[in-house]
This record gives structure tokens, C-alpha cells and sequence, in this order.
């Protein structure tokens, strides 16, 4: 809750080794972020209290969502399950609430969102690509 991130931020800073950060940034991807998308307020509140120690953490949840994004763009259900283009659309709303909203860069190395739309037209899968790509936009 809202109330108690300082002291649960504090607390991860004393347990957690930075080695760690990548399995703790793929679990909060796969598990919470792309399924919660009311708690990313929360998420994001969370990060900022751990300040310069969560650095590594934000690289990791990013490195994440791309791996994430990825898959699910790969996915051949993409078009047709509305599940996957809700968890799709959640990534791309954390995405760009974790970048653009804080004046950091989606490197089109990571994520060409233009490619994207291009390529979403020739296959057929604007339906799922759009929302996506609007989403980030809109974090």
C-alpha cells in the first residue's frame, strides 16, 4: 500500500543483493506489472524510494519487458486472445511510464515502435500492435 512503501523500499535495500535484480525484475514483470496495471503507480512509487540502489532494478524490469514484449508479439494467439493483447497492453503502459513519462528513451535498438506499426499493417496484427504502441505513448 502507499502507506508503507518507504519502510518496505528500506527493507529491500538491507536484504536484497544486487545480484538479484534480475530475477526480481522478470517476477515483477510477469507476475504483477503486466497483470496489475492499477498497482503500477505503486510500482513506480516503489522504485523512486529506492533511488540510486534501484538503478539496477529499473534495467532489469526494462531488459524484462522487451524480453516480454517480444514473446508476446511473437505469440500466434496475439490477434485473437483478448488476455494476451490485455497483458501486452499493460507492458506497453508500465513501459511508458517507466521512459517517456520520466524523459528516458525507448532505444529503437530495444523497441522500434514505427517498425512495429509497419510491420503489425503487413501482418495483420495492428489489432494487438496498436493499442500497444498507443499505450506507451499515452504513459
Amino acid at each position: 500500500s502507499p502507506s508503507n512503501v518507504e519502510p518496505k523500499a528500506q527493507e529491500l535495500k538491507d536484504m536484497l543483493a544486487p545480484k538479484y535484480f534480475g530475477w526480481l525484475g522478470n517476477y515483477l514483470v510477469v507476475k504483477r506489472i503486466s497483470t496489475q496495471p492499477n498497482f503500477h503507480s505503486l510500482y513506480l512509487a516503489f522504485l523512486d524510494q529506492l533511488g540510486d540502489y534501484g538503478k539496477g532494478l529499473v534495467e532489469a524490469i526494462l531488459s524484462s519487458v522487451y524480453l516480454n514484449v517480444g514473446k508476446l508479439l511473437r505469440s500466434p494467439k496475439i490477434t485473437t486472445s483478448t488476455s494476451e493483447k490485455s497483458l501486452l497492453k499493460n507492458l506497453g503502459s508500465w513501459l511508458g511510464q517507466i521512459t517517456l513519462a520520466r524523459n528516458r528513451p525507448i532505444l529503437q535498438l530495444m523497441l522500434d515502435c514505427k517498425e512495429l506499426l509497419f510491420q503489425g499493417y503487413e501482418t495483420g496484427m495492428l489489432i494487438a500492435v496498436t493499442p500497444f504502441v498507443a499505450k506507451i505513448l499515452e504513459g
